[in-house]
């Protein structure tokens, strides 16, 4: 997004590849006993999640489905324990 910046067909893609995986809570992981559920963004850090909003801020495309997912996730108990100065401003742009 920081190469191709506005409505570039590169940028289009990047965000439309990253609301399909952001948006998929079918994703399959698997523990020591078996496949479980769980979404792309489970996995994601604090880190990562704020990167993502960051990406669409920069690019001004706002999704409502895609915002709710990510703010949501920057809620987590295990996010928040873990969240950076940096991200968390970060998430604010």
């Amino acid at each position: 997004v920081m190469m191709f910046q506005g409505n570039s067909t590169a940028t289009v893609a990047m965000l439309d590849a990253a609301t399909i995986l952001i948006l998929d809570h079918t994703g399959k992981v698997e523990d020591d006993e078996d496949w479980a559920s769980s979404s792309f963004l489970s996995s994601c850090n604090e880190f990562e999640v704020s990167n993502y909003l960051f990406a669409f801020a920069l690019a001004k495309r706002f999704d409502e489905e895609v915002f709710v997912s990510l703010t949501d996730q920057m809620a987590e108990d295990y996010i928040l324990d873990s969240c950076s100065p940096s991200s968390a401003s970060r998430a604010m742009w």
